[in-house]
């Protein structure tokens, strides 16, 4: 199943994320926006134009599994017949990642769907897969 890309997004919450556990620790939020810049280059943009004004709505298991989709999606775009990949929103919705971009080929939409499914079982606070409602503790992924 694809994934609609949209270009715009409203978001009701402000990004002041000072005690609230649904957004990436700013550290690994800093590290995947300087890791993969021409995918997260509207992660300061308006938001008018994107989501990613608010940052990376999920916790911070999933910055592992966010930073191998992007290594994907990158290397596609470089050395494949992809298209550069603009994210516009990266959040959790219903147990799962949700990686919206402006564009994307078919096998880069392949990528997404995966990382969602891996996502379903993964551990979005602490990254663990032992198992679907597993008791966590809401760690931190490992740096």
């Amino acid at each position: 199943t694809s994934h609609v890309a949209r270009q715009a997004f409203s978001y009701p919450h402000s990004r002041n994320t000072e005690g609230c556990s649904s957004f990436m620790r700013q550290e690994l939020d800093d590290r995947l926006s300087k890791r993969w810049p021409a995918i997260f280059v509207d992660r300061h943009g308006s938001p008018e134009q994107t989501s990613m004004c608010w940052g990376f709505t999920c916790g911070d298991g999933w910055y592992p599994l966010i930073d191998v989709l992007c290594e994907a999606l990158q290397r596609e775009a470089d050395q494949g017949d992809g298209p550069q990949p603009v994210a516009v929103q990266v959040k959790e919705k219903l147990g799962s990642l949700r990686f919206h971009v402006r564009i994307a080929s078919e096998r880069q939409r392949a990528m997404i769907d995966f990382a969602r499914d891996i996502s379903e079982r993964t551990c979005e606070w602490c990254g663990c897969t032992t198992g679907i409602g597993h008791n966590c503790s809401g760690g931190s992924a490992p740096l």
